[in-house]
């Protein structure tokens, strides 16, 4: 396994090939109808949106890093209809979560269609999502699941060769496979061609109301007074104080190996190129790169609230699961390793409010389901800022 560590590069495997665009940082105070602070994927999708809503409207996006640098790029590039976790979210809101699945479905349909419609090349694949057991009280819960193809032991691991799988359940409708860098600069590409400002380099350091009722959103140098402000900073420190104690940060470690062979790739199968998740948690990934890598991912959580330094151990870690789960690929290099911060919730759901006399709107906790979650709750937020009623209920998965 050292050998497969040894050469690995530290650098986001999703931004390789990327063209950077390069943002010019705020200076001095402007105006606009909607301030937009973060662009990862839910302030692109909310900066999209808005222009697409009102194209005369002046819409500022302002990133304290680079466009999609954050969160974004730390995933696997699961698109998934759900914004949580399905047992919390019957026990928290058992009559609104049938409702709330069909909106996690019809925004897995829109997103797929803004990609298109956009003309963004986020190698997009609606291959769906694979859930594997390891023992035999996985194997049972997951029987009873209502939806899905059913393996057994047997038919899984013709599906995918790998002698720790003793079943699985394949959806094909709840999950598409994209490249988030890709998506990333493609969202930012549509944006600024929609009209949008977008301003690199610019951290934001207070909001505040003024005389007026405008939201004055600062930074070290400059401003951005507006009628309306969304606030999608997600995985780092919320601007908002009351939202810092409804949210806490995990850690993502991703890897991806080399490229796979021909003979390595029909040893492991994997024809139907699902993304494939274990049954119990969710929190180890894996999936096929559109240049055949394996990619691998698992989620820990810090020490401290808000923790942003990545020790080595999850990576060793995440690289003897893989070899476990894939014995016949020993000798096989990792290419890339990377690590960043997302942010998650008690309530293992996406949360969104209002503040600032209902000119502020901001969201949090999508714990790792945010690729296509971000487009919904970006939606949300802007019909709450308008007045908008919604599908959902403020203050819990998507309202």
């Amino acid at each position: 396994m050292a050998h497969s560590l040894s050469d690995t590069d530290h650098r986001v495997f999703w931004l390789d090939g990327i063209e950077a665009v390069a943002y010019e940082p705020l200076q001095g105070g402007t105006r606009g109808d909607l301030t937009i602070v973060g662009a990862g994927h839910t302030g692109l999708w909310a900066a999209v949106q808005a222009k697409r809503r009102d194209p005369s409207a002046r819409v500022v996006l302002l990133e304290s890093g680079l466009v999609g640098s954050g969160a974004s790029v730390r995933n696997g590039g699961f698109a998934e209809s759900s914004l949580g976790d399905h047992g919390d979210g019957r026990r928290r809101w058992p009559h609104e979560f049938e409702a709330l699945e069909r909106v996690g479905l019809e925004n897995l349909c829109g997103l797929e269609r803004d990609i298109c419609d956009l003309g963004i090349d986020a190698e997009i694949e609606p291959t769906g999502i694979l859930s594997v057991a390891y023992d035999a009280d996985q194997v049972r819960r997951l029987k009873q699941a209502e939806h899905g193809f059913w393996y057994d032991a047997d038919s899984i691991r013709s599906e995918i060769a790998s002698p720790i799988f003793r079943a699985g359940r394949w959806r094909t409708d709840v999950c598409v496979l994209v490249n988030p860098g890709k998506l990333s600069t493609g969202l930012a590409r549509a944006a600024t061609e929609l009209g949008v400002v977008i301003h690199e380099q610019s951290a934001v350091t207070g909001v505040d109301t003024q005389a007026g009722g405008a939201v004055r959103v600062r930074t070290a140098s400059g401003h951005v007074d507006s009628q309306q402000v969304a606030l999608c900073t997600n995985a780092f420190r919320p601007l908002l104080h009351r939202a810092r104690y409804l949210r806490a940060s995990a850690n993502e470690y991703l890897m991806t190996t080399e490229p796979l062979t021909d003979e390595q790739l029909a040893s492991v199968g994997w024809r139907n190129r699902q993304g494939l998740v274990d049954m119990d948690t969710h929190v180890h990934r894996a999936r096929l790169t559109a240049d055949n890598r394996i990619l691998c991912a698992a989620m820990h959580l810090p020490q401290r609230r808000f923790g942003y330094s990545f020790a080595p151990e999850p990576f060793t870690s995440l690289a003897s699961s893989f070899m476990a789960t894939f014995p016949q690929l020993e000798g096989v290099r990792f290419s890339h390793r990377w690590a960043g911060a997302i942010d998650t919730l008690n309530q293992s759901f996406a949360f969104n409010g209002l503040a600032h006399s209902r000119s502020v709107a901001h969201a949090d906790g999508f714990a790792g389901r945010g690729v296509a979650g971000s487009r919904l709750v970006a939606g949300i937020m802007l019909k709450h800022l308008y007045g908008q009623t919604t599908p959902t209920r403020r203050g819990s998965v998507a309202g």
